[in-house]
């Protein structure tokens, strides 16, 4: 009798947040790459998880189902708040009091990251926050296919980032590779 050879599927969603303070209040990425400006700190976190109507969403928009806001220009926001809850696969957003969501700048990338073995694709949300935009604790993030929780969240993370100031512009990425 042939022996039985077992095939092993894995996958998984890998979320790496970078948050880049700047003293000033800057418009976009832009600005600040066209004025030299250098980060005064640079925060990078990987403790994120998967919303469960983040994960639904992909499928719907893999699927063509009518109705559903893609993550795009137009739509793609990151989400910030002061919420300490942990992260929750039945999560639907922010948690905190405080919350303040931002257009992604452009258009979501999507790119061959060859960080990894073997390389993969991941995608990137870009947010400036201004000088007078959510000046709080930032604690949470997400990013979500509407103007607030409304939509689809994709993802959460929990981790203090620090509190925003007046007159600083933070600038928040989101990036998720699929293996």
């Amino acid at each position: 009798m042939p022996k039985k050879i077992e095939k092993v599927e894995a996958g998984a969603a890998k979320a790496e947040w970078i948050v880049e303070k700047y003293h000033g209040d800057f418009k976009n990425v832009e600005e600040i790459r066209r004025k030299g400006v250098k980060p005064f700190e640079v925060i990078k976190a990987e403790k994120n998880i998967l919303l469960r109507e983040g994960i639904q969403a992909i499928w719907q928009l893999v699927a063509g189902v009518s109705g559903v806001n893609p993550f795009d220009a137009s739509n793609a926001r990151i989400g910030v708040g002061d919420g300490t809850a942990s992260a929750s696969r039945d999560q639907t957003g922010l948690q905190g009091t405080n919350k303040y969501w931002k257009l992604v700048d452009s258009a979501p990338a999507i790119e061959e990251d060859t960080g990894v073995s073997p390389s993969t694709y991941r995608i990137s949300f870009t947010a400036t926050f201004e000088g007078t935009e959510a000046n709080f604790e930032w604690n949470e993030m997400t990013v979500v296919n509407a103007a607030d929780d409304t939509g689809q969240n994709l993802n959460r993370i929990v981790q203090s980032f620090g509190t925003k100031a007046s007159g600083q512009t933070w600038v928040a990425t989101c990036r998720i590779r699929l293996t």
